[in-house]
């Protein structure tokens, strides 16, 4: 329906009402006076075309009082054409007209459509329409008053029912399938992690979560994936203690500023193994050892920043110790290289070395965290072992892009702590030696902007670099 067509169907129902015939033809006029004197700058380039618009659509009232070409641009034009339909057309209420606005197209979810206008709606509707009978005449100063008015009033239209509709949106959410990147492969403890939490997540949501794992670069891979997906509340992600570590680096693709936090879910405290080959069953043998061999003992990275790697960078800078870092794709293939004494000692999730120390092919020496670890508690930690303050622990979180809308995030929170709670993922999560968390978004946020800013630091006090 153009605007003609629109402004007859409004003189329709204002004529209905009992409005005079001169009334109706005033705010005809009125209408695009206002708007177009609101939005018409925008068109600048265009203000001949303008003018012959107002004049084709309104020639009686462009004889009356002929606007300044500029006054009402070809953007003006359009703006009014659809702003018709949302302030004039009461009982065909479209709020996802909105996207179709210019100059600035606004996107809104298909859902998002309302059938009948809501009060708050409602009022400010009548309020324009106020505005616009009181002004009579068109001078500047009426003209200037009523765009006042009624752009605030208009303001309160689009305001209202955005508003009144923010529950219904979040209630509704979500209406599809919702994909959970892991940037890991399949197989490792985020993977683990993802699945059983998934599991009870998408009973909850009322939805099937995809697993989608995409492994290589550390984790960046998969992190930057996450990055550039639109922030709807369909895509999160795994990130962990090396991504919060990495430096900014637009080769990568990922930023840490892109990303906003939904849940913390697990924090894995690592443990130091070394060969049972290796003369050493305490923190003070194994640096005594490696002052005795410098050089010579190496340990496997299970990462580049990771937890692990992380860790035993911070020991040998604080004991002043040479022990040679050995490259891996992950904890487990550093395990099999541990046991079969290529490497003497390793830094990994407990989950990796427990068998293994049950059987005495591995000899667990100290845990990262600054309490004991619930997988091994007759460990003692570094601190007990004389390094004060030590700990570096492995950590697993759910994340969405930073756009994300915080009633999605909100929901998303709310079902993972239900899901952190099901005895099946504390079971599991009692394998692998992990500590459940349970923190809203926001602190959970302010946790990962916290470990930011303390393995930023970390990183580059250590050299390290993120290859």
């Amino acid at each position: 329906m153009g605007l003609s067509e629109r402004i007859a169907k409004c003189a329709s129902k204002l004529r209905d009402d009992g409005l005079s015939d001169k009334v109706v033809d005033s705010t005809k006029w009125r209408i695009l006076d206002i708007v177009g004197r609101m939005f018409g700058r925008a068109g600048h380039a265009h203000k001949r075309n303008g003018g012959r618009f107002a004049a084709r659509t309104f020639p009686k009232a462009q004889a009356r009082s002929a606007p300044r070409p500029d006054d009402c641009s070809i953007a003006g034009a359009a703006f009014v054409n659809d702003m018709s339909a949302l302030v004039l057309e009461f009982d065909d209420w479209r709020p996802h007209e909105i996207s179709r606005m210019r100059p600035r197209p606004i996107s809104m979810p298909d859902r998002f459509r309302p059938r009948s206008l809501h009060p708050t709606g409602m009022f400010g509707t009548f309020g324009v329409l106020y505005a616009v009978f009181r002004r009579s005449r068109f001078d500047r100063a009426n003209t200037a008053n009523a765009v006042g008015i009624g752009g605030l009033l208009i303001a309160l239209v689009l305001c209202g029912e955005v508003i009144a509709n923010i529950p219904a949106m979040a209630q509704d959410y979500p209406t599809r399938p919702l994909n959970l990147i892991v940037p890991y492969a399949a197989g490792g403890t985020a993977d683990g992690i993802a699945r059983i939490i998934s599991k009870h997540l998408g009973t909850s949501l009322g939805q099937t979560i995809i697993i989608d794992n995409r492994g290589g670069a550390g984790g960046l891979i998969g992190a930057a994936v996450l990055t550039h997906s639109p922030a709807d509340g369909y895509t999160v992600g795994v990130l962990a203690t090396a991504h919060a570590a990495t430096p900014p680096d637009r080769s990568s693709g990922f930023d840490r500023s892109d990303v906003t936090a939904v849940a913390l879910v697990a924090v894995v405290p690592g443990l130091l193994c070394v060969n049972s080959s290796v003369p050493a069953s305490s923190l003070s043998d194994v640096i005594s050892l490696a002052r005795a061999k410098p050089g010579q003992l190496a340990y496997g990275n299970p990462g580049n920043l990771t937890a692990g790697h992380l860790a035993m960078e911070m020991l040998k800078a604080q004991w002043h110790v040479d022990i040679v870092p050995v490259p891996y794709r992950g904890g487990a293939p550093a395990v099999q290289d541990l046991l079969a004494g290529q490497i003497q000692m390793s830094i990994s999730g407990s989950s990796n070395f427990l068998q293994y120390i049950k059987n005495g092919q591995l000899r667990a020496i100290a845990s990262t965290s600054l309490k004991r670890s619930t997988a091994v508690p007759d460990v003692p930690t570094f601190s007990e072992s004389g390094t004060s303050g030590f700990e570096m622990n492995e950590w697993y979180g759910i994340f969405a892009p930073s756009k994300t809308a915080p009633q999605f995030v909100a929901r998303l929170n709310n079902d993972i702590a239900q899901a952190l709670d099901q005895p099946d993922v504390r079971a599991f999560f009692t394998t692998i030696g992990a500590e459940p968390q349970n923190m809203s978004a926001q602190e959970s946020d302010a946790f990962f902007r916290k470990e930011t800013d303390r393995l930023g630091k970390l990183v580059t006090d250590l050299g390290l670099k993120n290859e």
